[in-house]
Formats: C-alpha cells, sequence, structure tokens
C-alpha cells in the first residue's frame, strides 16, 4: 500500500468519528483522551457463552497506557457475570454464576485487582448488582442481591472495606435487579419483573417510577438522574433526562442510536449497553448478525465476530459521535464495562449539555393502597400502577403477562385476540376478596367482531377444569356477567349488561358484596333480579383476561376487595373517558404485495427474558387495494415469536409468496417499541416500515 492511499485511509476514519485498530488501546487513547481502562468476559471453550450459557468463560482488560493490548486478567474458566470496575479502575468485581432463579444470576462474588492478582471471595450465593464510591467519604460500596424470599431477593449495600457494615437498599418489591447507581446515590436504573418494568429506583426504598418496557436498563454516572432503556431492536435506547428539578416529574426523552457510524455495526444487533464513569462515554458488545440455538449449546463461532465498544455520547445525547474498536480478535466477547481517568468531578449534563440544577424529591401523588381495598389496576400498557400494601411495606407494580397470541394493541391497549392475559398479583387480589367478602371488577372492552355461536370470555375468576365462579363474556351481540350459582350442577346465574357492538368501548363494573351484586354499564347502575347472589368468600384460582376466543381489547383493569360506591362508578367511568379522549384508529393500507425476503424467526431461547418477537419482512407491491402506500417496496414487522413459540404461519412465509395483507404505519404504533425485534435485512431506513394488523385467520393468498 502506498503512503498516499495509506494517509487517505487515514482520514476516511478521522472524518467518520471513529477510531479502529486491531490492538483497541491506540484507538481508545485515541477516543477519551486519557488513561482508559476496559473489562470484559471472552468465550474459551466451544461455546457461545452471551448471557453464561456455559461456565467457559474467562475474564479480560485491556489499558491504554501499558501497551499489552488485550490481556487475560483470569484464565481459569468460569461463569463470568457483569464484571465491574472500581471508581479508580484498580479492581474488578464480578459474579461467578452458580445459577438463576426468576431471571436474576447468582452465584459466588469475588473481587480481584486489574492484573489479575488478589483474587478474593467476597461472599456466596448472591448477585453483584453495582460497585459505587461515596464521593463524600470515599467509601466503596458493593451492591449485592441477597436470595432472602422466593423472588428476585432484596438488595444491600457492602462496604468494601468492611464487609461486616451493610446497608438495605431495596426490599419494596417482589423482584428486582439490573441496579445500576446514580453519581450521588440517590437513585439507580432497574427493572423489577416483567412488563412495563424498566425505571427509577428511588433510594433507598424510595419507590420506584416506571420508564417503559424493555431491558439493559443503564443509568448516568453523574448527578442529572439520566436513564436509558433499551430498545427492542436491540440498535438504540430510549433516554430519559428529568426535567423542571423535580424527580419523579416530567421527562424529555430521546431515541439514541446506539450503531451510527460505528464500525463493523452496519448490520445485526447489540447487547450489554453500559454507561462508564465518565457520562460522556458507553460500552456494549457486537454485532449478533446471526445467533441460532443447538440446545443449550449455542456454537462458538456464531460469536466469533462479536466485539467490544466503547463509544462517545454527543453533549445532547441523540448520537454517538465517536467510536473505539476495542478488541479484534476471533472469540465472543461480551457484557464490558470501562474506568476512564477522570479530569474533575464531572457535571450533569442535559439535553442542552449545560449544567443541570439540583433534582429534589417531590411528595407523590397519593398512592393506591390496599389498605383502601384495592387490589390492582392496569390503565394500559404506558400506565402501570403502583399499589402500597402497608401490611407487609412494599409496592406492587400492576402489569399483565400476555399469553398466545394475546399483544398491545395501539395506545397500549390489551388486545386479546387469540390469547389471554394473567394479572400480577391476581391471586392477592383474590384471598383480599375470600377475606372480605365482597370484590369489584371495572374494565373497558372494546369488542373486535360480533360472531355467532359460543360465548367467548373477557375476563373470569376460575380455578383449572372448574367453571368460573364469576365471568364476563360476550354472547354473540350481548355482553353479559356469569356467576356461579349457589347449588351444585346448576346452570350460572347470568346479568345482561349491554349490547355489544364492534369497535365500540363499554365501561362495566361489576360489585359483589353483602350476597348481593351490582352491576353497572357506562356509569349507569343496571337494575336486576334480587335472586342473582355472589359469595366471593368461596372463589378461587386465577384473575384472567381472555381465554383464546374472544376478539376484542381491554383496558381501565380495576380490582377491588370491597364493593364500589355508585359515585366511584361514575369517577371510574369519567375517568376511562378522559383517558380516550383524542385516540383514534390508524390510517390502513391493504395491500397485494410478494414477499422478498424475511428475517429467520428467532430460536424464543435466544430472545429470552422476551417472550414474543416481532421480524422485519420485505415485500414488494403488486396492488394497493385501499388506502394509500408509495414506492414499489417495503418492510413488514411481522410476529415471529408469541408465548416463547415459533408462529407456524410466519415459519410458512417463503420468497415469491402472494398474500393480501392489512397495514399500518410502525410509526404509529409506539407500543411495540419496547417488544424484540429482529431483522436480517439490509437497507431498511431506505424504505417505509409498517406493522402487519392482518388478522391471523386471513394470513393467505389473496
Amino acid at each position: 500500500m502506498s503512503t498516499i492511499i495509506r494517509y487517505a485511509c487515514v482520514l476516511i476514519v478521522v472524518l467518520l468519528g471513529t477510531c479502529w485498530a486491531a490492538d483497541g488501546a491506540p484507538a481508545v487513547a485515541q477516543l477519551t483522551g486519557r488513561h482508559t481502562r476496559v473489562v470484559w468476559t471472552q468465550d474459551a471453550g466451544p461455546t457461545a457463552s452471551v448471557f453464561v450459557e456455559q461456565p467457559t468463560l474467562r475474564l479480560m482488560g485491556l489499558d491504554s497506557r501499558d501497551g499489552a493490548g488485550e490481556r487475560v486478567i483470569l484464565a481459569e474458566q468460569r461463569g463470568y457475570w457483569k464484571p465491574l470496575l472500581s471508581a479508580d479502575g484498580k479492581r474488578v468485581y464480578f459474579t461467578d454464576k452458580l445459577e438463576v432463579d426468576y431471571g436474576k444470576v447468582y452465584g459466588n462474588v469475588y473481587v480481584v485487582s486489574f492484573d489479575g492478582t488478589g483474587l478474593t471471595r467476597i461472599m456466596d450465593g448472591v448477585g453483584c448488582e453495582d460497585v459505587w464510591t461515596d464521593p463524600a467519604t470515599g467509601v466503596e460500596w458493593i451492591y449485592l442481591r441477597i436470595k432472602e424470599r422466593r423472588q428476585g431477593g432484596v438488595i444491600k449495600r457492602f462496604r468494601a472495606d468492611r464487609l461486616d457494615v451493610n446497608e438495605l437498599v431495596w426490599d419494596m418489591t417482589e423482584e428486582c435487579g439490573s441496579l445500576q447507581v446514580s453519581g450521588d446515590g440517590l437513585m439507580a436504573s432497574g427493572a423489577i419483573g416483567g412488563g412495563n418494568s424498566q425505571g427509577l429506583f428511588l433510594l433507598p426504598n424510595g419507590g420506584f417510577h416506571a420508564m417503559k418496557g424493555g431491558c439493559w436498563p443503564s443509568m448516568a454516572p453523574d448527578d442529572s438522574h439520566r436513564m436509558w432503556v433499551f430498545h427492542g431492536g436491540h440498535r438504540a435506547v430510549f433516554l430519559f433526562t428529568p426535567t423542571g428539578g423535580q424527580v419523579p416529574g416530567p421527562t424529555d426523552t430521546v431515541t439514541c442510536e446506539l450503531t451510527a457510524n460505528a464500525p463493523g455495526l452496519a448490520s445485526g444487533e447489540v447487547m450489554h449497553p453500559r454507561w462508564t464513569n465518565d457520562v460522556r462515554y458507553l460500552v456494549m458488545s457486537g454485532p449478533y448478525v446471526s445467533f441460532d440455538w443447538n440446545g443449550a449449546k449455542p456454537a462458538g463461532e456464531l460469536a466469533a465476530g462479536v466485539d467490544i465498544y466503547l463509544g462517545r455520547i454527543s453533549a445532547d445525547c441523540s448520537t454517538i459521535e465517536g467510536w473505539a474498536k476495542v478488541t479484534a480478535n476471533q472469540r465472543g466477547d461480551y457484557a464490558p464495562d470501562a474506568w476512564i481517568e477522570p479530569q474533575h468531578r464531572a457535571a450533569a449534563i442535559t439535553a442542552e449539555g449545560a449544567p443541570a440544577a439540583h433534582l429534589d424529591r417531590v411528595p407523590q401523588a397519593k398512592s393506591l393502597s390496599t389498605a383502601d381495598g384495592v387490589q390492582f389496576q392496569y390503565l394500559d400498557q404506558g400506565s402501570p400502577s403502583q399499589i402500597e400494601d402497608p401490611a407487609s411495606g412494599t409496592i406492587r407494580i400492576c402489569n399483565v403477562t400476555l399469553h398466545g397470541r394475546a399483544r398491545y394493541a395501539r395506545y397500549g391497549l390489551v388486545d386479546l385476540a387469540g390469547g389471554s392475559a394473567l394479572l400480577s398479583h391476581g391471586e392477592q387480589g383474590l384471598a383480599a376478596a375470600r377475606a372480605s367478602g365482597a370484590f369489584t371488577f371495572a374494565c373497558s372492552v372494546t369488542p373486535a367482531a360480533i360472531p355467532g355461536g359460543r360465548a367467548a370470555t373477557i375476563v373470569q375468576c376460575a380455578s383449572a377444569g372448574s367453571d368460573p365462579d364469576f365471568a364476563l363474556v360476550q354472547v354473540a351481540g350481548r355482553l353479559v356477567v356469569r356467576l356461579k350459582a349457589a347449588k351444585p350442577l346448576a346452570p350460572p346465574d347470568e346479568i345482561p349488561i349491554c349490547a355489544a357492538t364492534a369497535g365500540q368501548s363499554q365501561r362495566i363494573v361489576v360489585s359483589c358484596a353483602s350476597g348481593q351484586v351490582a352491576c353497572y354499564h357506562n356509569g349507569v347502575r343496571l337494575a336486576q333480579s334480587p335472586a342473582v347472589s355472589a359469595d366471593p368468600s368461596a372463589w378461587s384460582g386465577r384473575l384472567t383476561l381472555g381465554g383464546g376466543t374472544w376478539a376484542g381489547t381491554v383496558s381501565d383493569v380495576m380490582v377491588l376487595s370491597r364493593a364500589i360506591s355508585a359515585d366511584e362508578a361514575v369517577a371510574h367511568d369519567r375517568a376511562a373517558i378522559a383517558r380516550a379522549q383524542g385516540t383514534a384508529p390508524a390510517k390502513q393500507v391493504v395491500v397485494d404485495a410478494v414477499l422478498v425476503e424475511a428475517t429467520p424467526a428467532p430460536d424464543p431461547r435466544a430472545i429470552a427474558p422476551y417472550t414474543r418477537c416481532l421480524s422485519l419482512v420485505a415485500y414488494d407491491v403488486e396492488r394497493v387495494v385501499s388506502g394509500e402506500l408509495a414506492g414499489k417496496r417495503f418492510i413488514a414487522a411481522q410476529w415471529s415469536v408469541m408465548d416463547e413459540r415459533q408462529l407456524p404461519e410466519y415459519r410458512a412465509l417463503k420468497p415469491g409468496a402472494r398474500m393480501r395483507l392489512t397495514l399500518e404505519a410502525f410509526a404509529d404504533h409506539p407500543e411495540q417499541e419496547s417488544e424484540r425485534q429482529t431483522s436480517s435485512l439490509d437497507h431498511v431506513e431506505d424504505f417505509a416500515v409498517y406493522y402487519d394488523v392482518t388478522p391471523a385467520a386471513a394470513l393467505s393468498a389473496p
């Protein structure tokens, strides 16, 4: 290569704002301009252990100044998980994975010097969440997840120099994990359970502020309390910045593309994104171009091209303005952390790049409480409710678990077509109803169709194999409530509620107490026979939305362990109407199209803990049947995995297949942004992307 060509190549790299070299140290040094250390895990055996599928990893590191390049810190093969650098960059903390319980890694936690000496076991049977140094005292704290109860455990922090000194950090929810502590130690990003569970912890035990569904939450290391949640497509993050000086409070939200101008990341996904100790830098691993599974032991060559990247975040947090490719080898590299020598204690940056004002905790609005008989409330996907339980000192984050073909619809409503949804804490709510002898269920339902034939269940309280104690069902063009009769083998008592109209929302409340039943439709109490009675003290089983045969959406769900007053029923009705203001169906286009290329359906095990996945498919237009669609080619996001199963109709998609599709712009469906998304297509950005809303039965040739 001539000198001129060599200089030209260097110039191109600089103009792209990207640093790359076979030895990552020069690139890292050029990007940060300061002493930098990076640690990560690397495959040392035949298995690609992205999430420690096998204990065949080694601990790796890189120092930008010592000239050694990539080096092994600990060569012994273990289940290394989430290595974390101390505030001075001299020590590495990690968990040696032994088991996964409720989605959380537990094992033995160790610390080792960056040079590989002084390996010390800290504690057994726990998980290392984060390492944080108090800026006021210089004391280093290790945040550990302790398995002290059935789910998720509790978080405690231990002084690194005196492990006998520990403090409770969090035990207010059944599940918790993925914590990263803010610079001032007052807050942490993290997750609690499934659904819309990524958010902000106010520490210690100050409350949880849900942000969005997704994964890999991360907290800025300064005092801005900015955090991100990983996008379902694993190429971007949703970045939340508190505004107005209040937490929790209003936030500015931007979508930051993590792969912009990154070397080797034009396609595929990235994982393990984490803010470093410097607010302007992040680390991640990638690209994951194709990651199929063979049992629980994916072959190592599947991740041979996965490397570690260090990125510099723009001042407005909208993009990554520069990159260093840290590793260059033929083994999978995962779960990085980085330390960048501090110049000074960095001021928090806002979306405009200016120092942020001090953020004060503000009194929250009066919380829902089990003391008031409120057991569950779920308005929609974007509005998870918290319910205080004074008896246990915990809070419940109300969510639903989708099964079958259930999914979220526009505006976060629960679409039950072909599936069902299980209420979180439903068993606790029924236990409270049994104890009190009273039960109230409220919801908004919108039928999608008016079929004939058998009754279709919208909600039920039932034990497996037995008739429901309580059910709301659609029978052709009617909505009725059914209650188990007091006499054995007698047919259920039936209370007519209203006519069912496709596409029209109905707000329904059913309240049972003292043997009496009161029903409300759109805020108005219905007259009914006094002979109908119910005894919630004898009810058992689970509360479930849908049953696989009803098509429609549900929202505004509330469960009480007491009767509801007429005024409360009216208030629930008015609140539901107010939330629905301004909503409208998305514009649809119906096309006859030819399939060009489909992203392979992922193995459900490869996308865990996600249980659903949208995969991108390219089509060429043959004819626009109705609506408007510009261009000859478009991309459709179609369900490939639901309820941890590949969909047979998606697997049957083949190039050249002709079909009629009903589409809506993907931009009109923000509720799908947090769902897992996969793509093997090139140049997706060149085409319009749609969300396929074709009914499953209609997914066939026109």
